[in-house]
């Protein structure tokens, strides 16, 4: 699982390591906010729960959540900012 480092950290290496986590936090960010966005369209375009929850792989409680509040992302995000 997490391995021990084989080498002392350095202000470098934690650096370096801080903003490898940043990076990866924004992607996986931009690709929620994505899938989210085709979860909606899905909706619009008229598919039903069931078929998102079976190809998005979210719970149809999830899609609902999407569904209901499409502000409540945007909104979080700006807080989040």
């Amino acid at each position: 699982m997490n391995a021990a480092p084989q080498t002392a950290p350095t202000v470098e290496t934690l650096r370096a390591a801080a903003r490898a986590y940043e990076r990866a936090a924004a992607g996986a960010e931009r690709a929620r906010s994505h899938r989210n966005a085709l979860v909606r369209a899905a909706l619009a375009d008229g598919w039903t729960h069931a078929e998102i929850a079976e190809v998005a792989g979210l719970s149809r409680g999830r899609i609902a959540h999407l569904a209901r509040e499409p502000r409540a992302e945007r909104i979080q995000r700006r807080r989040d900012a």
